[in-house]
């Protein structure tokens, strides 16, 4: 048959394993015979590699078979790892009275490497590789619920929106406005910690949720952002360009108002941020048309 089969005795210990269960696993039949499952069968869950799975366990305590279509991973014998779906049930020897298991899997790799990369085609921007919009939107959903739940903790939403960057696509067409995008990004990435969420939002619009941060470590980061973009010489060709970043910064707690509100507030702090120049840092004070104040880092980030 084309699955991979193994049986365990009542004591989950190996009592069979085809041909298939040993190209997957790397175990021969002869060594694995009497060897818990657990050793043979080396199963996590996608996404936690520190817990191991046991669904032949499973199965006998709540006396019913287990199933996993995919997102189970089998670490075999020589470390190779592959995606895996299976079933278990139950199975009574009448001659012992006593059950035991069999388990049939099969190797579902590339169907769920196809699928990771349709995920992640739909919750990423194509050109920079970044998160996009909706997939942020999310994020900022999950940390704002969070906000709701702890009182102590703060976050804060940034805007990015790039200065000059018509000018990038006026004089070396959209091709050199493609360039300096994902080089932003890459920018983006080097400067936040991977703690924090970045995202493109589209066109020249970037952003970033900084979790877990107070104002001081989510305007020191802003600052490095704006720095490095204004002091980054951008090529193209024959052709370099300079350009520059207002961020516009809000607060992220347990008195703050639903997902949208929130949008609007880092909307703001970030258009009042252009509005006083280039290169500067605006944070939303929570009042509709007043921000606490605009920063130049051109002024303030050599401290840093």
């Amino acid at each position: 048959m084309g699955d991979a089969v193994v049986c365990t005795h009542a004591t989950r210990a190996i009592i069979f394993l085809n041909a298939k269960a040993e190209c997957l696993t790397g175990w021969r039949q002869e060594d694995a015979i009497g060897m818990p499952i657990t050793s043979i069968l080396v199963l996590t869950q996608e996404g936690d590699p520190q817990t191991i799975l046991d669904p032949a366990r499973d199965c006998m305590t709540l006396g019913k078979s287990q199933i996993s279509e995919r997102g189970t991973v089998l670490s075999a014998k020589d470390g190779h790892q592959r995606f895996i779906g299976y079933s278990v049930a139950l199975v009574h020897n009448p001659s012992e009275d006593q059950q035991g298991t069999v388990m049939v899997f099969n190797d579902v790799t590339e169907i769920r490497t196809e699928e990771k990369k349709v995920e992640h085609t739909a919750s990423h921007d194509p050109l920079t590789g970044l998160p996009n919009r909706l997939s942020f939107l999310s994020t900022v959903t999950h940390w704002l619920g969070l906000a709701k739940q702890h009182q102590e903790r703060t976050h804060y939403l940034c805007f990015i929106d790039l200065d000059e960057f018509k000018h990038v696509n006026d004089s070396g067409g959209h091709a050199a406005g493609d360039a300096v995008l994902k080089e932003v990004a890459q920018i983006i990435l080097k400067i936040c910690s991977s703690e924090h969420c970045t995202a493109r939002l589209g066109g020249d619009e970037f952003a970033v949720l900084m979790p877990n941060c107070d104002s001081h470590q989510a305007e020191w980061t802003a600052r490095r952002l704006i720095r490095a973009i204004k002091d980054t010489q951008f090529s193209w060709g024959s052709d370099t360009f300079r350009i520059g970043a207002s961020i516009g910064a809000t607060l992220i707690n347990l008195q703050s108002p639903e997902l949208s509100e929130v949008l609007h507030q880092a909307d703001m702090a970030c258009y009042a941020a252009k509005e006083r120049g280039r290169n500067r840092l605006s944070f939303y004070n929570g009042r509709r048309r007043t921000l606490v104040h605009s920063l130049s880092s051109a002024a303030r980030v050599k401290g840093h």
